[in-house]
């Protein structure tokens, strides 16, 4: 990604020790993640401990100083130059501070990585239906 807002987007990368863990049954499809669009366009890619977003933006961003992108446990919300990109609850819980989001290399795509909130009793994290709480999500309301 050419501009970065809170850290670069991670590639995939497995966890440390990934290669040393104990197998455990999980919902999750062999190919490690499941894929989607929502109806307004927003492409997703789930993975145990993750959401990988790819948002086309309304025009191109100048630079990521136009670009304002905010996390909230239940919410996820972006701006452009001021205008609303999209303001909508989110499909699950994530984790704000280990959210991160960059611009694509020709600034017209937002990318954001969402951390999943693992259950307070350690168990594997839950898979979402998607991104957002309704599958309309991704548009300003």
């Amino acid at each position: 990604a050419a501009d970065a807002g809170r850290g670069p987007v991670p590639g995939g990368a497995a966890a440390p020790g990934a290669a040393d863990a104990v197998p455990v049954e999980s919902a999750w499809p062999r190919g490690g993640g499941i894929d989607g669009e929502t109806s307004n366009g927003v492409t997703w890619r789930e993975t145990e401990d993750a959401l990988e977003l790819e948002v086309r933006l309304p025009r191109a961003a100048a630079s990521a100083r136009e670009v304002a992108v905010e996390f909230s446990p239940k919410r996820l919300a972006a701006r452009l130059g001021g205008d609303a990109v999209f303001d909508d609850a989110l499909g699950g819980a994530c984790v704000p501070d280990d959210c991160t989001w960059a611009l694509s290399e020709d600034r017209a795509t937002l990318e954001v990585v969402l951390s999943k909130r693992r259950p307070p009793d350690g168990s594997r994290w839950d898979v979402w239906a998607g991104p957002f709480a309704q599958e309309s999500g991704g548009g300003a309301d």
